[in-house]
């Protein structure tokens, strides 16, 4: 017989997607993204 008992706690259950975009947006900084250009992108210019 299992002596494991659940313990309180005032964690609510939340969907791995929510948790996920709460962390996103938690790391939000002010640099710019590096992106990749092609040189049809240099068109634009």
């Amino acid at each position: 017989m299992s002596n494991n008992t659940v313990k309180a706690s005032d964690l609510q259950a939340v969907p791995f997607f929510a948790r996920f975009l709460e962390e996103q947006s938690a790391q939000a900084d002010n640099t710019p993204y590096t992106t990749k250009k092609y040189p049809s992108d240099w068109e634009e210019y």
